[in-house]
């Protein structure tokens, strides 16, 4: 099972023509019934997670989450492809390059 950047985009294919490609959208957001996808850069977010749900608690003014419309009660179920782990969110932030994570809208 490949894990690459590769590997995420080809999984989120199917999205992506279901609504276009989005990498030109000024928010880098794909919004689909029921769940979007943001691209998102290594380093702090601005949101604050319950580790165990997934769910986003919290989303600070003026942060790169906010700027890609994620907003509280939103659960993140997939980071690049593969389900959500805190430690895959925290390795993924640590990173050094762009991911995609998959929120599950509720309101």
């Amino acid at each position: 099972v490949g894990t690459g950047p590769a590997d995420a985009d080809a999984m989120l294919q199917p999205a992506r023509a279901a609504q276009g490609d989005f990498a030109g959208d000024k928010s880098s957001v794909e919004k689909q019934s029921g769940h979007y996808h943001v691209l998102l850069q290594p380093g702090p977010l601005g949101i604050a997670i319950d580790d165990l749900t997934g769910e986003v608690v919290d989303v600070e003014a003026g942060s790169q989450a906010e700027r890609g419309g994620v907003y509280v009660g939103s659960v993140l179920y997939i980071i690049d492809g593969r389900p959500y782990d805190p430690r895959l969110l925290d390795t993924a932030r640590g990173g050094c390059r762009p991911y995609y994570a998959g929120f599950v809208a509720r309101h």
